[in-house]
């Protein structure tokens, strides 16, 4: 089930406390983990990290005034792929931090990286594509740079994993694929 009142508590927070958007700043959510959140073994379920970091990029454009932007031309933000590497659980009622950064972009998209954290080591980490689409699809991401008004960063390293994350969904837009 979709978390909506941690959600609606996010965005809350996120529109009262803007951030400047030139500075594409990581941004950081405390959280909690709450029994909702927890499989058998009760530590944080495999898909509900995919779930709260859906909460961390919505937190990111809200405060980055990125959403307002990218609404204002009828854009919409969807996650394209994710690459998740576990490295140790989060356990029932565990505090941790959810920090969200853009790492970069390539031709298409632009590539998020999420890490959730827990007393300053990483449980969690996450690169995530993101397209912008109108009704007719894709957005070209020199028109998203420009509906921004930032410089998106484009690091050789961060390009090429885009690439790797994407393959498939790059094939399948072109067309390509069989």
């Amino acid at each position: 089930m979709y978390p909506w009142l941690r959600a609606a508590g996010v965005a809350a927070r996120a529109l009262a406390s803007p951030v400047d958007p030139s500075q594409q700043q990581p941004l950081a959510l405390a959280l909690r983990v709450w029994p909702n959140d927890c499989d058998a073994n009760l530590h944080l379920n495999n898909g509900r990290y995919l779930t709260l970091a859906d909460l961390g990029r919505m937190d990111f454009f809200l405060r980055h005034r990125w959403w307002r932007r990218l609404a204002g031309r009828r854009w919409n933000v969807v996650a394209t792929s994710v690459h998740v590497l576990y490295r140790r659980s989060l356990d029932l009622g565990q505090r941790y931090r959810l920090v969200t950064q853009i790492a970069g972009t390539n031709e298409r998209f632009l590539l998020m990286e999420q890490r959730f954290q827990r007393q300053g080591r990483t449980c969690c980490i996450l690169y995530v594509s993101i397209g912008v689409i109108d009704s007719r699809g894709l957005v070209a991401i020199e028109d998203v740079r420009t509906a921004l008004g930032v410089a998106l960063p484009t690091p050789p390293h961060a390009a090429e994993l885009a690439r790797q994350v994407d393959i498939a969904i790059l094939d399948d837009l072109d067309g390509t694929s069989t």
